[in-house]
């Protein structure tokens, strides 16, 4: 009986371990098809990803980098002020807030497994990420890690006591894992419109580029 237990337990052991997830770290990164027409370097390029991806310099505000958002394992997990709703209307929005476990779920019933018992919680929020101070984008400041900005005038949705505080898109970061394989549009247009300071819904380009030559008087 005990070798037909040890027998057993040896074979699930080796099940398991045969199971078992490896680590990433020995997989080759997939290449996209005609890679080598466009990059004479592939590892310039990725010490100059890296390098952008933690430049705070990138966002408006010095301070603001991609690894901002995308810093836990390619995802946000940030708790503090990442309270948005959909449409960016009050809707009980609670500014800077710090997200418990006592907050979820946002749409919860009497009884959790049956979506035809009484609803006892429903908000229209949601969890996204934490951006910039909204302003209005003037110029780039040469020498400067801060964008010339204007004030947009009144505090808005995001603010306490009158002071503004920042933004929070209506969707939560992403994991940046598989990010080349998102839409450009899907990718980049929440996080962009932020760190430039335009509201998502702004009719406005969300991109935009620092130009090179010297600033005309």
């Amino acid at each position: 009986m005990c070798l037909l237990l040890g027998a057993c337990l040896w074979l699930s052991a080796t099940v398991a371990a045969q199971r078992a997830i490896a680590p990433l770290r020995g997989v080759a990164v997939p290449q996209p098809s005609g890679f080598a027409r466009y990059v004479a370097d592939p590892q310039a390029l990725v010490a100059l990803g890296k390098a952008l991806f933690w430049d705070v310099q990138v966002g408006s505000d010095g301070r603001t980098a991609c690894a901002t958002c995308h810093f836990h394992a390619g995802a946000d997990h940030r708790a503090r002020n990442q309270m948005a709703s959909p449409q960016h209307a009050a809707l009980g929005l609670r500014p800077n807030l710090t997200l418990t476990a006592d907050d979820f779920p946002f749409h919860a019933f009497a009884n959790p497994l049956d979506n035809g018992s009484a609803v006892v919680r429903d908000q229209r929020l949601v969890v996204g990420s934490a951006g910039v101070v909204q302003r209005t984008f003037v110029d780039v400041t040469d020498g400067s890690s801060v964008d010339e900005s204007a004030d947009t005038g009144g505090p808005g949705v995001f603010s306490l006591g009158g002071v503004k505080v920042r933004q929070v898109t209506s969707r939560n970061s992403p994991s940046v894992i598989n990010w080349g394989r998102r839409r450009l549009a899907t990718r980049i247009a929440a996080p962009t419109c932020l760190s430039r300071g335009v509201p998502c819904s702004s009719p406005k380009p969300c991109a935009w580029t620092m130009r090179a030559s010297p600033r005309r008087p």
